[in-house]
């Protein structure tokens, strides 16, 4: 932007071989401080990127929630198949007992003769 500036300008600058030698006048008036329409559009960035940056944690956040959550379920559904094998399995165990049971009865009592 500068050079594009520096081109515009009148001849009326010192020049030598290599260089040229300007002077600005009035520089700090015009460059010290962002305009107030500057000011607003980096306000405006500033803002539009703390939004970005609130939105990310949020979605991370959201993230993390459903991977929590998705465990929890995966930890209540293996619970619930573990309760539903012992169980199936106490019922084994106990009709496994009462053919024992029954077995020794009938090994054990006694017949008449006939």
């Amino acid at each position: 932007m500068i050079n594009t500036i520096l081109k515009n300008l009148q001849p009326t600058s010192k020049s030598t071989s290599k260089y040229s030698i300007i002077t600005l006048c009035n520089y700090d008036k015009y460059n010290s401080q962002k305009s107030s329409t500057d000011q607003q559009i980096d306000q405006q960035i500033d803002h539009i990127e703390e939004q970005e940056e609130q939105e990310e944690e949020e979605k991370e956040k959201e993230k993390e929630e459903i991977i929590f959550l998705n465990k929890e379920k995966e930890k209540k559904r293996e619970a619930e198949e573990f309760e539903k094998w012992r169980i199936e399995n106490d019922k084994k165990n106990a009709e496994f007992i009462e053919r024992e049971r029954l077995k020794e009865y009938n090994e054990n009592k006694e017949y008449p003769d006939t």
